[in-house]
């Protein structure tokens, strides 16, 4: 049977439409808290045990496990994007998204993926809140070039309404187009 005609029958088993899964803003405001730095609401959200809640979510395997496993990888890889939209060196989100998603080929419990988890979005969030207070200049800069609404070119601050009594200097950084879809 083909994956198509097997699709068919699957949707037209009542037992799935009774499946529901979470609105997504709450996915995005937890990848959100990490990209944030906000340590707090990112902890608070690993202390309700969110993760390991099936309600909502979906099932990916059958296997409980390999279930938690697959959403690790979602979850790790939403927030290396995210990391690396708001500040973070890509390169370094991406090694670190690596490093932890090669860590799950030695864990063989739901308790020890839960762990895992909680200690990578625990990190990717201290890593933000340095980043962010460390080096705002520098951080915004990074948040601009990494903007997936970057366009090419520099600004001037002649153009910025208000700022008529600083000087004309350019920035030397990418300005994001805030033409589109805002």
């Amino acid at each position: 049977m083909s994956y198509q005609k097997e699709w068919l029958l699957l949707e037209a088993n009542d037992e799935v439409d009774e499946m529901e899964h979470r609105d997504p803003s709450e996915e995005y405001q937890f990848y959100r808290a990490v990209a944030d730095g906000d340590v707090n609401a990112v902890r608070h959200n690993c202390e309700l045990g969110r993760f390991r809640e099936g309600e909502g979510v979906g099932q990916l395997s059958r296997d409980p496990v390999l279930n938690l496993k697959y959403h690790f990888v979602i979850t790790t890889a939403m927030v290396t994007r995210l990391c690396g939209q708001h500040g973070m060196e890509l390169e370094q989100a991406f090694r670190l998204s690596d490093f932890y998603i090669q860590k799950l080929d030695d864990l063989h419990t739901a308790d020890e993926v839960c762990a895992l988890h909680d200690e990578m979005v625990m990190d990717f969030t201290k890593k933000m809140r340095k980043n962010l207070r460390s080096d705002t200049t520098g951080t915004t800069e990074k948040r601009i070039r990494n903007s997936p609404r970057c366009t090419a070119g520099a600004v001037s601050l002649e153009r910025v309404p208000g700022k008529r009594d600083h000087s004309t200097s350019r920035m030397s950084f990418s300005a994001c187009s805030l033409s589109a879809g805002r």
